[in-house]
């Protein structure tokens, strides 16, 4: 699923029947452990400024904005790419 195309966490969580925890865990094992593939992120951003979240660590959604304070948040989403 991953390979294919952009996923977010709860797409993941919902495909395999797992909770958002789990599917986290997945994503950040395969960021640790995948050797001929790479992870590529789109992250998540705030729809009222356009901040990019890209030095957040951890991979769920922002609950809000930290210049705008807008809880109008984009979901990260996530795709392999097998080498």
């Amino acid at each position: 699923m991953l390979e294919e195309k952009l996923c977010t966490l709860k797409e993941i969580a919902n495909t395999y029947g797992i909770s958002l925890k789990h599917a986290q865990n997945e994503i950040e094992h395969i960021i640790k452990s995948a050797h001929d593939m790479y992870l590529t992120i789109d992250y998540a951003e705030c729809l009222a400024c356009d901040f990019m979240f890209s030095n957040r660590t951890r991979l769920n959604k922002p609950s809000r904005c930290p210049e705008c304070k807008s809880e109008r948040i984009t979901t990260p989403s996530f795709q392999l790419i097998i080498l």
